[in-house]
């Protein structure tokens, strides 16, 4: 009887700590569900709150899951994106885009990048990925899209300035009148390959110097006085005086503002 009292404990003991360990194992398995929630959750919270439109595709180009600047710009919740084609939902075809970042992607197994501009006038930069398993398999698309048309318009501005001042610069070289160009300071910051000519001066002696570096004084004086002049009074200037060129010759001259 006392063996068989004492297996009897042993038993009982044995079911409490199976009890005790199952327990365990089940507060652990909902500390590893809620973490990986709370993980779910916060990477949810990060994808939603980025600029780029970013959209999960298969294989078969199928919207898997999109963030909420996809969904938003294309007017429906996430859950009627699902499934459907990308090329149905944004650019309303049948068929993929001739130029799809994301098919180019899936053929090559690199990234791949286009910028597009979409009928209303706005440009896209378009990245794809794909999305591999462990063994290197292609399991499915990501595509991100972000609107550069700001980007776009600051770039065609710049071009744009810069082909006008190319322009003047070609225009300024082919004129006879020697032009020149100052800063507040007085200090040239240009001039034409005539103004070179006529001072006996290569451009490089010219540029971030003032009428006090390329004259004596007696003549700078005049010039300088007429610069605040100008400064103080903006407007139209014009007056007679002299330059001395390297030679040391004076030679009359009349400026013009």
């Amino acid at each position: 009887m006392g063996n068989q009292h004492k297996t009897k404990e042993q038993v009982m003991r044995e079911l409490d700590e199976m009890k005790q360990r199952f327990s365990r194992l089940e507060n652990q398995h909902l500390h590893i569900k809620k973490a990986l929630r709370y993980e779910e959750y916060g990477k949810k919270t990060i994808l939603d709150n980025l600029l780029e439109h970013v959209v999960y595709h298969d294989l078969n180009l199928r919207v898997l899951w999109a963030n909420r600047a996809a969904s938003e710009s294309a007017g429906m919740p996430v859950e009627k994106l699902v499934g459907r084609h990308c090329y149905e939902i944004w650019p309303k075809r049948s068929d993929p885009c001739e130029d799809c970042p994301v098919k180019v992607a899936k053929e090559t197994g690199q990234p791949h990048a286009v910028e597009k501009k979409t009928p209303d006038g706005r440009f896209w930069r378009i990245n794809a990925f794909p999305v591999m398993d462990s063994s290197g398999e292609i399991t499915g698309m990501t595509e991100l899209t972000l609107e550069i048309t700001k980007q776009k318009q600051t770039e065609n501005a710049l071009k744009e300035s810069k082909e006008q001042k190319d322009f003047l610069n070609t225009l300024l070289e082919t004129i006879s009148n020697p032009v020149f160009y100052k800063d507040e300071r007085g200090r040239y910051t240009g001039c034409n390959k005539a103004f070179e000519d006529f001072t006996g001066r290569p451009r490089s002696d010219i540029v971030g110097k003032t009428v006090y570096d390329i004259g004596p004084k007696e003549i700078a004086d005049k010039y300088y006085e007429k610069d605040l002049e100008l400064f103080e009074k903006p407007g139209k200037q014009r007056y007679e005086w002299q330059i001395k060129s390297t030679d040391g010759v004076l030679r009359d001259v009349t400026v013009s503002y």
